[in-house]
């Protein structure tokens, strides 16, 4: 009897469901599935170009990078190449930090740290990957 009397007062105590056209106010943007608010068609645009510049800046300097390296350091035998590439990764941080991003009108405090650590993966990625293409042009 006692669960009975504990359960019915536990249902009392929520709350109705409420259709959102009952609700009284200005009515808000359509929610997703997740609960945020759909993006306009412009966001979206905006957000896509934001995306498309920071991959083909990265993109383009870590193939800068991978002919710098080549013309430089050859095969790389002379010297540590590891060591080489943080500071062309640093100098390519500053530049897309405080020259590209600006000039391209992109909110530069707006981006993570995280998706900084994306874009630098990249231009290393590019600059390994053109400078062993590079390394084996006589094979082709």
């Amino acid at each position: 009897m006692a669960k009975r009397d504990a359960v019915k007062k536990e249902e009392q105590g929520k709350p109705e469901y409420v259709e959102a056209e009952q609700v009284a106010g200005k009515p808000d943007a359509p929610k997703t599935t997740s609960g945020k608010p759909e993006k306009t068609p412009e966001e979206k645009k905006r957000i896509y170009i934001e995306n498309l510049i920071k991959t083909m800046s990265a993109t383009i300097f870590g193939i800068v990078c991978g002919v710098i390296c080549y013309v430089a350091f050859g095969t790389g035998e002379d010297v540590f190449w590891l060591l080489v590439l943080v500071p062309l990764l640093a100098v390519t941080y500053y530049i897309q930090r405080r020259l590209v991003f600006p000039v391209a009108k992109l909110d530069v405090s707006s981006i993570s740290s995280k998706e900084w650590i994306g874009i630098q993966f990249l231009v290393l990625i590019f600059c390994l990957v053109t400078w062993t293409i590079l390394l084996n042009a006589s094979f082709l």
